[in-house]
């Protein structure tokens, strides 16, 4: 898999670097946007994207189709001007939306998993390719080393996933279409080794990340710790 090539390369913003500190949702990690001090668990736009997107779960191809990068570039600099309201989320095409889901996820700097597990990851789901219940037990050993505000990014994202997959004779989108997507967003790092492994081990990504939307324990695993109360 090349990452250049990759539906989510099509629509980096190709900011400058010295424009990078002025952004304030994108390009961040995901520590320095959660607020302790709200009752949100999520930061407050995520949150958003995920409340439309799961009203939209039947929309065919969804997160498969590329909205356009004109449009999405301003709707993300929007968003890191603090300037992109719920009312736009609303009004936005949910192409448009999904791909704002994926950019977000796409330019967490140590990615939504981490640089530590990935090479984890990929022994976890070679040691246990013929045995569901040993890989869901090791892979709950993994989740638990992640921060707590990724889990809980993860687990809506599973929650979006998981609802998209069940609806996919509609939307046309099922789980291994979902994992190819997603594998780019999740793994990717501006660590090198976490590259090599995205590029070296895209296959193995991709059945862990279908076997994680489809395992109803791991999911909830994740709801029983970090599901709106």
């Amino acid at each position: 898999m090349d990452v250049s090539t990759s539906p989510v390369r099509t629509f980096q913003l190709g900011q400058k670097k010295n424009q990078q500190q002025n952004r304030s949702f994108f390009g961040k990690e995901l520590s320095l946007l959660h607020d302790n001090n709200t009752s949100s668990q999520l930061p407050y736009l995520l949150e958003q994207i995920f409340r439309v997107l799961n009203n939209k779960l039947d929309t065919e191809s969804i997160i498969l189709t590329r909205a356009s990068p004109d449009r999405l570039r301003s709707l993300a600099e929007e968003a890191d001007l603090t300037k992109l309201s719920i009312t736009d989320l609303e009004f936005a095409s949910p192409y448009e939306t999904a791909d704002l889901l994926l950019l977000f996820l796409r330019e967490i700097p140590s990615s939504l998993f981490t640089r530590e597990i990935p090479p984890e990851l990929i022994e976890v789901q070679r040691d246990c390719q013929n045995d569901q219940q040993e890989w869901e037990r090791r892979t709950k050993e993994l989740l638990d080393k992640l921060p707590d505000i990724n889990k809980r990014v993860l687990f809506k994202l599973l929650e979006f996933l998981r609802g998209l997959v069940a609806l996919s004779d509609k939307n046309k989108v099922r789980p291994i279409d979902a994992a190819r997507v997603l594998g780019p967003c999740l793994f990717f790092s501006t660590n090198m080794e976490s590259a090599e492994v995205l590029f070296n081990h895209a296959a193995d990504i991709h059945v862990f990340l279908e076997r994680m939307i489809q395992s109803q324990h791991l999911f909830e695993f994740l709801a029983d710790r970090y599901g709106q109360r």
